[in-house]
């Protein structure tokens, strides 16, 4: 893993993840639960008074270090990004995207590392196990999947910030291979979105937005207020962590019910 910047970029974003705020004690419960979890939990500074202060709220069920059944933390949509961001705080490291892309999280047993990507893949993480000094690493080196990840988590800003790093090493690695791609890509990109835009206004037109599920409707609204945003950047302004491909299947079912409403309209002439 290169060094480079690292310990500040991952304090950096450890202390934006340690701040941020979370109403429902099923999820800070969860919060908890991550950072007990890798039995490593820090005990100084931010993240360790985040620890204390926590153990001391939910100080009857924290009795062991042992976690049989993890998921019983789980009680709400919110609970294992929760989760995630305690673990992340308590054992996380994420190379300074600069240099290279890479995420990881040192467990302490085989079964924590492969109950760890059974989570993560619940939400759409996908993820790989390395042996290092013994110890199983679970590991992502994909850009997409940390966006993800980093989003799901809370930090909007280190999202867009990988996002942005992204774009600088495009340009300046792959500028003449890129620049018939990157054109073709970009009306792609446009095209779809545009298409998205035009289905949200006949559901809108029709009447049918305001019907629609609050999670649908938040989709739909940002969409239009962002007509040209990449799904990574939509996922990121989600009042809840939702992923690319959660923002993609939203989108997708957008079109289907825009395109059933229009047939419904014609059938009965109007």
């Amino acid at each position: 893993m290169a060094m480079g910047r690292e310990s500040t970029y991952v304090s950096e974003l450890k202390a934006e993840l340690a701040q941020l705020p979370l109403r429902s004690s099923c999820c800070r419960r969860a919060l908890l639960a991550g950072l007990l979890y890798n039995r490593s939990p820090k005990t100084v500074g931010e993240i360790g008074e985040l620890t204390s202060r926590l153990e001391k709220e939910f100080e009857s069920e924290f009795q062991t270090s042992e976690y049989t059944d993890i998921e019983a933390f789980f009680k709400c949509s919110g609970c294992i990004p929760s989760f995630v961001r305690g673990l992340f705080l308590s054992c996380g490291v994420m190379s300074d995207p600069e240099i290279e892309y890479r995420l990881e999280f040192p467990m302490y047993s085989d079964d924590s590392a492969e109950q760890l990507r059974g989570i993560l893949s619940e939400i759409g993480i996908e993820t790989k196990t390395v042996c290092r000094r013994g110890k199983p690493v679970v590991y992502c080196k994909e850009s997409g999947m940390i966006e993800d990840l980093l989003g799901i988590m809370g930090s909007k800003k280190s999202v867009f910030e990988l996002m942005n790093i992204k774009i600088k090493h495009d340009i300046r690695n792959n500028a003449n291979r890129r620049t018939n791609c990157d054109a073709a890509n970009i009306r792609k990109t446009v095209t779809a979105s545009g298409e998205q835009y035009e289905a949200i206004l006949r559901l809108r037109d029709s009447g049918e937005l305001e019907r629609l599920p609050d999670e649908l409707r938040e989709t739909a609204l940002l969409r239009l207020e962002n007509s040209n945003a990449s799904l990574s950047a939509l996922a990121a302004l989600h009042s809840e962590p939702i992923s690319r491909s959660g923002v993609n299947h939203r989108l997708s079912k957008l079109m289907e019910l825009a395109d059933e409403t229009e047939a419904s309209s014609d059938r009965n002439g109007g």
